[in-house]
């Protein structure tokens, strides 16, 4: 009868590590989740970043090509290409 008591209290032992260890890791998974959070806005800021960085080098593009071409029907092309862009831009913002 007196392994009972002393089995009872390995048992109580192995349960509290075993909280202890759950406590850790829920800690744990909410400074994770966290992390991926911040990850995600860094993420999201990067592409915009990246969008901007896109058309500015397009628009410096067709700015080279105004420099340097006296070609009206590649202006006209390049413009009529931004034009498509904008419209395509204003399409999808008038959906949402």
């Amino acid at each position: 009868m007196e392994t009972l008591p002393i089995i009872a209290s390995e048992i109580k032992v192995k349960v509290v590590k075993l909280l202890q260890t759950v406590a850790e890791l829920q800690t744990r998974c909410e400074q994770l989740e966290m992390e991926v959070k911040n990850l995600k806005v860094d993420l999201e800021t990067q592409k915009n970043s990246n969008k901007s960085l896109q058309e500015t080098n397009k628009m410096r593009n067709i700015a080279e090509i105004l420099a340097q071409s006296k070609d009206r029907l590649e202006l006209q092309h390049a413009v009529n290409q931004q034009i498509k862009i904008i419209d395509e831009c204003l399409r999808l913002l008038s959906n949402k």
